[in-house]
């Protein structure tokens, strides 16, 4: 359980951009960067690199098996912005006045949830857990 993760920087992604050119397995990257072999796959496969026998016989041969590492840093920063799925309460929606005149009339997050599925039971984008409304007061 110790372990802890570090993204790939630029440098790495530059150095298994080179490693590929000299046609080096995932396995030797990994150890030459001290990283796992999983981490280097999945950094290959989700930026396009393809294996010589997973590439058609037309067109110009690709470089590094199609892994640019330049693309594959501003792809890792865009997702790394981007959250993974919109935040079911938040200031500017619709939700939060409502959670807030609740809250502000003395009720509990617990006590908030309960009355939202009571006021709203037909409409599920209406009702947040206790955590969510937690969650929107400390952000």
């Amino acid at each position: 359980m110790g372990q802890k993760y570090e993204h790939l920087g630029a440098e790495e992604r530059g150095a298994i951009f080179a490693m590929k050119q000299e046609n080096r397995s995932t396995r030797e990257i990994a150890r030459v960067l001290r990283r796992s072999p999983a981490t280097i796959s999945r950094e290959l496969r989700r930026n396009g690199w393809k294996p010589d026998h997973e590439r058609g016989p037309m067109g110009r041969p690709t470089i590094a098996g199609g892994y640019n590492a330049a693309n594959a840093g501003r792809r890792a920063a865009r997702l790394r912005r981007k959250p993974r799925c919109e935040r079911k309460l938040h200031p500017d929606g619709t939700l939060w006045p409502e959670v807030r005149q609740y809250l502000e009339a003395g009720l509990s997050p617990e006590q908030v949830c309960a009355q939202l599925e009571r006021v709203h039971p037909e409409e599920p984008a209406l009702n947040v857990s206790h955590e969510t409304i937690y969650h929107a007061i400390y952000a």
